[in-house]
């Protein structure tokens, strides 16, 4: 045991920690179990990234219209965890988990037979909505059973493993694609989302609804209804402060969809790399967050959430910053542009567990809800920006570089005037 900082990630928790959470006493194996259920949304993004030109050669469409997909997802995957925040409040972790897992296989399989553009984005937003559900449930479980450093350095953990998705996810589709086809990527995520069934009925710990088997921190007074549930977005809105993490975490993410929306034009269109290389200039960015990610929880011991955050937003402006001069000035080469998209991106590493650590902080009695408005902003602001950006790309990353160096800056600003200054 390295210390109390390190409690969480030991198997020798305090007697009231044990009594609050029977049955896994290491949280390093609850972080394995949550981040295998938090991989399906991101995997489900990445992984068909090098099979959209293949999908708009199939659909007689251009690429620019395939790519609209990844906005229609986030827009749906923002709508999923606004509705199943405070349905899993009530009702439980566990039951809106096995219902998204349902709406999501199923959307998946329509999305692997479904023939015309128009189809395709609709099961894709039907498909997101499932994946909300299920995403909103481990972070929302995070908080109702840790606080403070334990609960960045569990998120942080859980990011971690995450990480080896997107990592992993553009070779995957690759493979996919060259032995089967673009079809075949739905179908995996398909057969994948089946098996959280037995992960959320059998291993999760439930800590809401009628019968918890284990004690949250902080239990909200009990709803009599959904139009009461819905009621508490009202005090997650009205937080000051909580806008101030909310808005860093929001347009720090957004700096990374902005970039997820265009990877395929600037690595395939715009540099004219193979699909084969794709996966190695797409997994830089990967790399480099789960390095940030691991000197994040070293830090952590000696530092609090908030400081490490200034730090990840600094580094992440410089790193837009890095991308948009010489796209600016017309100086535009991979060698050039590269490193600033990495740090950007890679900067997320340390900033998305710290952020949403301070955000969560000061939402104990609602957690579901606060997690769903947390992930509807990031991922409804994703979009937007990535649609916003796309009306304007054409055959220049000009307005790629603006957008997300301005997503990062505008991020920092938020952070500072609502959250760090004091009143």
């Amino acid at each position: 045991m390295q210390g109390h900082e390190d409690s969480v990630l030991s198997e020798d928790e305090d007697d009231s920690q044990k009594r609050r959470f029977p049955g896994i006493t290491d949280a390093r194996r609850l972080a394995f179990i949550l981040a295998f259920v938090i991989t399906l949304s991101p995997l489900a993004i990445d992984v068909y990234l090098p099979a959209i030109p293949a999908i708009a050669q199939d659909y007689l469409s251009l690429v620019e219209d395939v790519q609209l997909s990844v906005s229609a997802y986030l827009i749906g995957y923002a709508f999923g965890q606004l509705l199943g925040g405070p349905l899993s409040d009530i009702y439980g972790r566990r039951f809106i988990g096995v219902i998204g897992v349902g709406i999501f296989c199923l959307s998946s399989f329509a999305l692997s037979f479904t023939d015309q553009l128009e189809l395709f984005l609709f099961w894709r937003v039907c498909q997101a909505v499932g994946g909300g559900f299920i995403m909103v449930n481990p972070h929302a479980l995070v908080r109702d059973l840790f606080t403070g450093k334990d609960a960045s350095r569990l998120l942080g953990l859980v990011s971690f493993i995450m990480m080896l998705a997107p990592l992993v996810a553009p070779a995957l589709g690759v493979g996919l694609l060259e032995l089967w086809g673009w079809r075949s990527i739905f179908v995996m995520l398909g057969v994948y989302s089946l098996i959280l069934v037995p992960v959320f009925l059998m291993v999760i710990p439930e800590t809401r609804g009628k019968r918890p088997t284990v004690l949250p921190l902080e239990t909200a007074p009990p709803s009599r209804g959904l139009f009461e549930a819905f009621r508490r977005y009202g005090g997650v809105v009205r937080h000051r402060r909580g806008w101030g993490y909310l808005g860093s975490l929001a347009l720090g993410w957004a700096t990374m969809f902005v970039f997820l929306t265009h990877a395929a034009f600037i690595y395939l269109d715009y540099f004219d790399y193979s699909e084969e290389t794709f996966p190695l200039l797409f997994g830089a960015n990967i790399a480099l967050m789960m390095v940030m990610n691991r000197l994040n929880s070293f830090f952590l011991r000696y530092r609090l959430p908030e400081d490490l955050l200034k730090t990840a937003v600094f580094l992440q402006i410089a790193g837009a910053l890095l991308f948009f001069v010489p796209v600016a000035f017309g100086v535009v080469s991979i060698a050039l542009v590269m490193p600033g998209i990495v740090l950007a991106i890679g900067a997320l590493g340390m900033h998305g567990p710290n952020a949403m650590t301070c955000y969560l902080a000061n939402f104990g009695d609602r957690p579901g809800a606060a997690t769903a408005v947390s992930g509807a902003a990031t991922f409804l602001m994703g979009a937007g920006l990535g649609s916003l950006s796309s009306l304007f790309v054409g055959e220049t990353l000009f307005p790629v570089a603006l957008t997300m160096f301005l997503s990062a800056l505008m991020g920092g600003v938020l952070l500072w005037l609502l959250a760090l200054r004091k009143a």
